[in-house]
């Protein structure tokens, strides 16, 4: 082998070398990685929310003010429907099924109304309002934003509630009863009852709007390209790189041509004394 060959072997060596310590030093620890602020943020999340859970259990005054903003939500929306109908939302003492608040049906003329469906305040709107505080405050972004998507978000899930409340009182506007609004044919009323069972009904109608609106009022674009593809850039700049792994001396000081290596400094000549 001659000698141009040896001298591009040994450069093919060094730059892998070369790579191999660069992508060390660009690495990503775990704990700076999506999968680690992902389990971050789901962990902070479900504290805050069993928190939330738990003033709802144990503070009353949490329980009965929430419980009264159900109902004045659906009076204010619900109180008069046309010209001769309306739907009253009322406290009721709890039972051991939390059924809270219930309603009266009726229409004006001739004066008629009947007893409606009862709800639990619980079940049917704190969860959501929680769910979707817990997650605002649990995620990584500046306070000030945080504290401005908390009231916007907490507006936009009520007025959610107030859809699921208006979607029951259509349900039973179209039933069968002596202060009946309208009547649908077989397809649409069946149609209607599919939608109350899985909005009004299920659990789920009160758990899917809430990281909908948290991506709404609290993720811009930016946030998730930054947490998508972290770009790393030298070791100590960023808080991402491990400060445990060391650039080498070959790589850590460009030379004049870009970021090749950087020859060893002379040394001094020694002064023999003659």
């Amino acid at each position: 082998m001659n000698r141009k060959a040896v001298i591009s072997v040994e450069k093919v060596k060094r730059g892998e070398s070369a790579g191999v310590e660069r992508s060390s030093a660009l690495s990503i620890p775990f704990r700076h990685s999506p999968v680690w602020a992902l389990m971050k943020f789901f962990t902070v999340a479900l504290a805050l929310f069993a928190l939330l859970d738990l003033a709802w259990r144990g503070l009353p005054f949490v329980q009965d003010g929430y419980a009264a903003m159900y109902r004045t939500t659906g009076n204010l929306f619900f109180s008069r429907i046309g010209a001769n109908r309306f739907v009253t939302f009322r406290a009721k003492p709890r039972d051991a099924e939390t059924l809270d608040t219930e309603t009266e049906f009726g229409k004006l003329a001739p004066p008629t109304s009947i007893p409606g469906p009862e709800s639990s305040s619980l079940r049917q709107g704190y969860l959501s309002v929680a769910a979707l505080a817990a997650m605002i405050l649990a995620t990584p972004v500046p306070r000030r934003r945080r504290l401005i998507a908390l009231p916007v978000g907490l507006v936009i899930i009520q007025a959610y509630v107030a859809f699921r409340l208006g979607l029951m009182v259509l349900h039973w506007f179209a039933q069968p009863t002596p202060v009946r609004c309208f009547e649908l044919s077989a397809f649409w009323h069946e149609a209607l009852a599919l939608l109350r069972r899985a909005i009004w009904d299920s659990p789920a109608g009160a758990l899917f709007m809430p990281p909908l609106i948290w991506a709404l009022v609290c993720i811009r674009r930016n946030d998730l390209r930054a947490f998508i593809e972290p770009h790393p850039v030298r070791d100590g700049d960023s808080p991402r790189l491990d400060p445990s792994v060391r650039r080498s001396p070959a790589t850590s000081r460009p030379g004049r041509g870009g970021s090749g290596p950087t020859p060893p400094p002379r040394e001094a000549p020694r002064y023999n004394g003659s």
